[in-house]
């Protein structure tokens, strides 16, 4: 670990510490600026940053991510010798973002001390939500307001890297209290794992010649590679993912023609 900090051009080692549990174990280095844990705990490899600026995030990002693969590699490879597994691959990674924006504040508007509520964001997601009664209400109506509370989206859309791995991008818009406040928790993740064996039943023509076992196949889906997940169509996962698709394309359709403050992860 101190080898990647050096090259990665973190060089106050003496912020770097061990916790050792019963589960695994945590590598935390907390440094002011570029501060960061990394734990290999239930048989999770997790690297997390506490929140920043974007500018900042780019920054660490660009000098410690193009070493973690080794890195992982390194781990993976000390487990399987340390328990003399004959195997041991990544089947699944992810990486997420949260964000909190708040007090939205129309860009017209001279006066910014009132700023309006989570329902006029949250209306550009959802069409229609049950009324008092279990109907759906137009969202276009200020009825559909009454004796509302919360109001949740969380959408998925599957897409395929070059390679034909299956990929897929969550997108969590929460807005607590929804009539009374003017606060977003935004969620942004990019999931690839390995593909799950499909069972497809034989037709009734072949029913008694073939056993549905004969019929169970693997998808037909490349295994999941973390060196293809993380290069992203060619393109690096923090620019072809998060700046390109959340940044410059759901983050400006949702907070079109406001003015909106920021703040990362989750408030107290």
């Amino acid at each position: 670990m101190l080898e990647v900090l050096q090259e990665a051009g973190f060089y106050n080692e003496q912020e770097l510490g061990l916790e050792v549990t019963d589960s695994g174990f945590r590598l935390n280095y907390s440094d002011a600026d570029v501060g960061f844990s990394l734990s290999v705990l239930e048989g999770k490899i997790q690297l997390e940053r506490h929140g920043s600026k974007i500018d900042g995030f780019e920054a660490w990002y660009r000098s410690f991510v193009p070493f973690m693969r080794s890195l992982i590699s390194d781990i993976l490879d000390e487990l399987q010798s340390a328990f003399e597994w004959k195997s041991l691959k990544v089947l699944r990674a992810q990486m997420l973002f949260r964000m909190i924006a708040y007090d939205f504040v129309p860009t017209d508007q001279v006066e910014a001390d009132d700023s309006v509520k989570n329902y006029r964001l949250m209306s550009r997601l959802a069409a229609g939500v049950p009324g008092k009664q279990g109907r759906i209400v137009s969202t276009e109506d200020v009825q559909w307001l009454d004796g509302m509370g919360r109001v949740d989206i969380i959408v998925s859309r599957w897409s395929k890297l070059e390679s034909g791995c299956p990929v897929r991008e969550v997108y969590t818009v929460e807005a607590p209290g929804n009539r009374d406040y003017s606060s977003l928790w935004l969620e942004y993740s990019i999931i690839g794992e390995t593909p799950s064996k499909r069972r497809t039943s034989p037709s009734a023509q072949d029913a008694e010649l073939e056993s549905a076992e004969q019929h169970e196949r693997q998808d037909t889906s490349p295994a999941f590679d973390f060196d293809d997940f993380m290069a992203f169509n060619g393109v690096d996962l923090f620019e072809g993912f998060f700046q390109e698709h959340f940044l410059s394309g759901f983050w400006p359709d949702l907070f079109a023609n406001f003015d909106v403050f920021t703040t990362a992860d989750r408030l107290p």
